[in-house]
């Protein structure tokens, strides 16, 4: 059976209600595909922005779900809240088309809270339940207690590669003892062992500071505030994206693409493009 591509994925998923297949290949800016910059409305994404720009990538900052599930990557950064930033995903959509675009293989970089999302649930709440979260990686997101450091956590510390990091594609050419910034109150425990555990970092107690599964990425710091080394991070996560892209275009390069306004207007009222 020949293997679907990620626009076939798309057109049969649960974010249309026609299953008619084959008719969505796009979700381009005049055809030009970009990296999706997810904004839950709580706060200013623009540094995130000017950095994947520097790293050579053309980027869309978007909360619409439709295009969100139409990019060739996809960034959604440290901003908020656990509670506030999942309760916003949920009433607009835009979770399902994260998991959506997750499952067809979309390279995923969370940076901070982004990367707090992807685990099971998260402390960080007003009546101090868990919340639930993504659920693409198992783990609970923990309050950082320390009688002795301040929390949050904020400035410059380390990370400590594990030997899983020493081939994962978002650490390439990121030396030991390298320096990020971090700012956060909250952090998933330390796992010795477990598979999506890239790096950690001490304060406090130990924590995953990289997490890595298949083509889904996340650093609890910041790599838009972490200088060279942060630009680094960056640049990867831009070279995975365009690996994958380029094999999409090779493999789809005989099939001409709809227009692209026409693709998201039909999408969005769920019928075929030629009865927009």
């Amino acid at each position: 059976m020949k293997e679907l591509s990620y626009w076939d994925a798309i057109a049969s998923s649960s974010l249309q209600t026609q299953h008619d297949g084959d008719w969505v290949r796009a979700l381009h800016e005049g055809g030009r595909e970009y990296i999706a910059v997810v904004d839950y409305h709580k706060g200013n994404l623009s540094s995130v922005r000017r950095g994947l720009e520097d790293a050579g990538a053309f980027v869309r900052v978007v909360d619409d779900p439709v295009l969100i599930a139409g990019a060739v990557g996809v960034v959604v950064p440290g901003v908020g809240s656990f509670e506030d930033a999942m309760g916003y995903m949920r009433s607009s959509g835009q979770d399902k088309a994260l998991l959506e675009a997750i499952g067809a293989g979309v390279p995923y970089l969370g940076i901070c809270l982004g990367m707090q999302l992807l685990f099971e649930a998260g402390e960080e709440s007003r009546d101090g339940k868990l919340v639930a979260g993504l659920g693409v990686l198992p783990g609970t997101v923990r309050k950082l207690e320390s009688g002795r450091l301040k929390v949050p956590h904020m400035g410059w510390n380390q990370l400590d590669v594990e030997p899983l990091g020493e081939d994962c594609a978002l650490l390439r050419g990121v030396g030991a003892g390298e320096n990020f910034y971090f700012t956060h109150s909250y952090a998933v425990p330390s796992e010795p062992g477990a598979a999506h555990q890239m790096a950690v970092t001490h304060y406090a107690s130990s924590f995953a500071s990289v997490v890595a599964k298949d083509g889904v990425f996340g650093c609890q710091f910041h790599p838009e505030k972490s200088s060279n080394a942060g630009a680094r991070i960056l640049r990867n996560f831009v070279d995975v994206v365009n690996v994958r892209a380029d094999a999409l275009r090779e493999a789809d390069a005989s099939t001409e693409l709809p227009n692209a306004d026409a693709l998201i207007q039909a999408l969005a009222a769920h019928v075929k493009p030629e009865e927009a």
